[in-house]
């Protein structure tokens, strides 16, 4: 099997689900491909709607921060959601690092996160 093993790629997404963000662009926003400018993977997702419901909020923040060595701010993130407000996404910030998911500090410039499956790696 190729590289792309695991993932599905629909003909048309829009019917197959309509509201939710494209899985071939969330691959490639993630997958190191995507210009390496530290808002990239965020500026690729600029298009995705902040889903409605708390569940789906959580895998869509879990999809764009823990698959990346980056380290990310809430501001941030939520500009990569249509509709997103920063308290609504650093609740999930601190959800995902409450959970071991994400590692958070403070910097002088604010709060940072970044996956834990990457920390003490470099």
């Amino acid at each position: 099997m190729g590289p792309h093993r695991g993932l599905v790629r629909w003909l048309r997404p829009e019917f197959q689900h309509p509201g939710e963000a494209k899985p071939a662009m969330k691959q490639e926003a993630l997958s190191g491909t995507v210009d390496e400018t530290d808002d990239a993977p965020v500026a690729a997702l600029a298009a995705t709607p902040w889903p409605k419901k708390m569940p789906e909020q959580i895998a869509a923040v879990r999809d764009l921060v823990v698959k990346t060595n980056d380290e990310h701010e809430a501001g941030d993130v939520a500009r990569g959601f249509k509709g997103a407000k920063e308290k609504d996404v650093e609740e999930v910030l601190d959800g995902l690092a409450a959970l071991g998911l994400l590692v958070s500090y403070e910097l002088p410039e604010g709060k940072r996160y970044r996956s834990a499956a990457f920390v003490g790696r470099g």
